[in-house]
């Protein structure tokens, strides 16, 4: 064997021993996983991480993750699943009247949290709820319904 055939040669084992194995599902960011998926649950921790990045991009404090608010984002996500409509634009009332919600707004349709994140970026209500000054605590929800028009319904709360 010629000695440059045998570098070319260690070379592409060598190559192919660093490259990366495809990412399953469960070893991709968790903004990336698709939530119309089986055995996928939201993880609002990184979507908050998500909007606390815009937040801070646009000169704003970070929001704090809020466990009621989240549950009842939850369950609104969950309402409007069930209900196998988009609500865009319409405020859902929401269940605890103590919680000074000052913004909630529901989307469907987004498959991933990236998704959800972008869209919400780039809708004028949404945007100005993620980049409310006046904002301290957030509540984010997801619930998916299979077969349904939409797939993923999403909630964001946000408060004082």
């Amino acid at each position: 064997m010629r000695p440059s055939l045998f570098v070319s040669f260690g070379f592409i084992i060598l190559l192919a021993a660093c490259a990366k194995p495809p990412q399953s599902q469960n070893e991709m960011p968790a903004f990336y996983q698709r939530l119309d998926a089986a055995h996928v649950s939201f993880d609002p921790v990184s979507m908050a991480q998500l909007i606390n990045a815009w937040r801070m991009k646009n000169n704003l404090g970070p929001l704090a993750l809020d466990a009621g608010l989240n549950t009842e984002a939850m369950k609104a996500a969950q309402r409007d699943a069930q209900a196998d409509r988009s609500v865009h634009g319409v405020m859902p009332t929401l269940a605890r009247a103590d919680m000074n919600a000052q913004v909630a707004r529901p989307s469907a349709g987004y498959r991933t949290a990236a998704e959800a994140f972008s869209g919400w970026r780039d809708s004028p209500g949404l945007n100005a709820a993620m980049l409310d000054p006046k904002a301290r605590r957030l509540g984010l929800g997801a619930a998916y319904k299979p077969g349904s028009k939409y797939g993923v319904y999403w909630m964001l709360i946000v408060a004082p």
